[in-house]
């Protein structure tokens, strides 16, 4: 997929919103195993879930040289 912005093929999956979860998850999952002390390895399954769901949800691409995002 080229950008929009440049037509460069340099582009990843991610964006601000995708990343604002990723910090919001990581932000739940601390808590939820040290201070409730639930199972890590579910708290982290629920995270690749929820992870592997923004990606294909939300759709963001980053373009790697000029640094324009769009939805694709």
């Amino acid at each position: 997929m080229n950008c929009p912005n440049c037509q460069s093929e340099r582009t990843r999956r991610g964006g601000t919103r995708t990343w604002t979860i990723y910090m919001i998850l990581i932000l739940l999952a601390i808590p939820a195993v040290l201070l409730f002390h639930l199972n890590a390895a579910i708290v982290a399954g629920v995270m690749t879930v929820a992870i592997v769901l923004a990606h294909l949800l939300l759709g963001e691409r980053v373009c790697i040289d000029c640094g324009h995002q769009w939805r694709a």
